[in-house]
């Protein structure tokens, strides 16, 4: 396969901290650090995504040490580590009195900066481990002291725990296993529990739920602390399981049946699931700019899946600064979805993007799909929560064109794929602003001047302007037996207009019917009438022309809307040619007021 690579940027220095007059060190930021102080892992699991990587065996005497270090190196720049996740093999594995020692020296360097990490942290567990729960009676007594927050996993339904999830020996640890998850039970910290679903496990779809039900009677809390993972085939195991789109929703339709108006219901839509909700990895256009896992040695990957994938590699910590560590994890994500399948005409168009965006990178890359493997089920769990997961087209449809640009630009090869526009940076500079623009143009100062038209009716009178330039509406009440009367002002007037030009007054009625109109294709009020009136049909008074409005009012009054629903529009020809003239020559002026931008306001009709 052609691999095309998109470039990594050069090296920058390592930036460091701010410090007092007084020589203190600031920090300015607290992060969550994944740390993987072993590769190794006691069981042999059928479905593992890492491969070979498990059976390293690691001398564990300087795993303490590295972690200083890499505290060290991030307190230079002045970045603390708020949480300590120890995930990535199986942690369990290495020897307490190193367990111990780590956790010490965790515990010592958050009581060293209390007051810092109270100001910059997020709260949560402290320390954390992902564990497969073998060893955990050994090892309670240590965690309980810690106070580490667990997350076990194991196999539903028990029988395929029994075939998939052996020792490397191929050693049963059915009952090792069930025994440390009723134990887990009463642990007094926070603790959960996880399975991964695949295609056996929805053929013994009954045994999977007896069991939920066993472990909920026999004291594990399985409504609040358990959860469920779908298992994808990854390229590093033989063992193919995955469920296909619809297999996923037959098995969540299932639980949903089964144990509708069950205490088990909620759980459903708020724990079992929660893994394909916002908030987790798939919540990401790249998960390379602040996802990191760091090996003992200081590697860095993104997650506990990219260790795996020697191409997911971005460099090591002890010699990267924060900055370029995340410029260069999300070039490395971007390089690597570039060589993933195009993600799928389904999810440019999907209205859920913005929960999903595609998915796992690594699992499309694996399957070579182009869509995330869990798309139907987040559907279905979305789509049975609409107020919780309300459909957002727009937004999604804007996180997609942001998706392929940064990851996979060469779908706009084809040009038949819809794109959004590109955003340009200078639409914020100060100088492009439609105020700037007027600024720098005194006939556009006279043509948006705030009383250069103004509104009589009757007795009262008050003056107009453009809503796009002061953010707000003139509003009238208007009638058949009102004398409605138009001022416009000689300055106006005579705007763009030398001696002997032909001038007159433009007056627009439009209505609140949308209508998709010429080449742009753009939504827009619909057009009911337009008029000029020309000097003859003006009254000259002082300062100014009179324009009297009432028999045009009267002669389309049976097309006007209620509820304010009416829009009139007031300038002259010669002021807005000199608007469209402006267009042409300056594209900013021209997307400032891309609709009308003249004196209006608004009416209804009382007859």
């Amino acid at each position: 396969m052609v691999k095309t690579f998109l470039p990594i940027p050069q090296s920058t220095s390592i930036p460091t901290a701010n410090r007092t007059t007084s020589g203190a060190q600031l920090f300015h930021t607290a992060i969550k650090l994944t740390f993987v102080p072993n590769q190794y892992c006691n069981l042999g699991c059928s479905y593992c995504y890492l491969g070979d990587l498990t059976e390293n065996k690691d001398d564990p005497s300087d795993i303490v040490s590295q972690f200083h270090r890499i505290a060290h190196h991030l307190g230079h720049q002045g970045v603390l580590i708020d949480a300590l996740l120890l995930h990535g093999a199986e942690i369990s594995t290495l020897p307490a009195a190193i367990l111990r020692d780590l956790f010490s020296a965790y515990t010592e360097y958050r009581q060293k900066y209390r007051l810092q990490l109270k100001a910059l942290g997020r709260g949560g567990a402290p320390i954390h481990i992902k564990t497969n729960l073998y060893n955990f009676d050994k090892l309670r007594p240590l965690y309980e002291e810690f106070e580490v927050s667990i997350s076990g996993s194991f196999d539903l339904p028990f029988s395929l725990h029994e075939k998939l999830r052996t020792t490397k020996a191929g050693k049963s640890t059915l009952k090792r296993t069930i025994n440390n998850v009723l134990l887990l039970a009463d642990y007094p910290h926070r603790k959960q529990i996880s399975c991964v679903v695949g295609t056996e496990h929805l053929q013994k779809i009954d045994e999977f739920i007896h069991d939920i039900e066993w472990l909920d009677a026999h004291g594990f809390d399985m409504v609040t602390d358990f959860y469920i993972m779908f298992a994808y085939d990854s390229v590093k195991s033989d063992y193919t399981s995955q469920l296909n789109q619809n297999e996923m929703v037959e098995f969540f339709e299932k639980l949903r049946q089964h144990f509708e108006g069950t205490k088990f219901e909620q759980a459903i839509y708020y724990e079992w699931f929660k893994e394909f909700t916002h908030g987790y990895c798939t919540n990401q256009i790249n998960c390379g700019s602040n996802n990191f896992l760091v090996q003992k040695n200081g590697d860095v990957y993104p997650c506990h899946r990219g260790q795996a994938e020697p191409d997911l590699k971005f460099g090591n910590i002890l010699n990267l600064g924060m900055p370029e560590l995340a410029s260069k994890g999300a070039e490395t994500i971007r390089r690597y979805e570039n060589n993933n399948p195009a993600i799928s005409r389904d999810c440019i168009d999907c209205e859920y993007f913005y929960l999903c965006h595609a998915g796992c990178p690594i699992q499309r890359n694996n399957t070579q799909q182009n869509k995330a493997y869990t798309c139907g089920i987040q559907k279905a769990l979305y789509r049975a929560q609409p107020h919780r997961f309300p459909p957002k087209p727009d937004v999604s449809r804007r996180l997609a064109d942001s998706f392929i640009r940064q990851n996979q630009p060469r779908i706009y090869d084809d040009h038949s794929i819809p794109r959004i526009m590109e955003f340009n940076s200078e639409l914020f500079e100060e100088k492009n602003s439609i105020t700037s623009i007027i600024q720098r143009d005194p006939n556009l100062q006279t043509l948006f001047r705030k009383g250069a038209v103004r509104l009589h009716v009757n007795q009262a009178s008050t003056d107009l302007f453009s809503s796009r330039l002061y953010g707000r509406m003139t509003q009238a009440v208007l009638s058949s037996t009102d004398a409605t009367m138009a001022f416009v002002a000689d300055d106006l007037w005579s705007l763009n207009a030398n001696d002997g030009a032909i001038n007159a007054v433009r007056v627009q009625l439009l209505r609140d019917n949308h209508v998709v109109y010429g080449d742009e294709e753009r939504t827009k009020m619909e057009h009911v009438a337009t008029t000029d009136f020309y000097a003859a049909e003006l009254q000259r008074v002082e300062g100014g022309w009179m324009l009297d409005l009432s028999r045009f009012l009267n002669q389309y009054a049976h097309t006007f809307l209620p509820n304010y629903g009416n829009l009139l529009s007031i300038t002259t020809i010669k002021a807005r040619e000199y608007h469209y003239a402006k267009h042409a020559k300056n594209a900013f002026y021209h997307l400032e007021t891309v609709n009308l931008p003249f004196h209006e306001f608004r009416f209804d009709w009382a007859n």
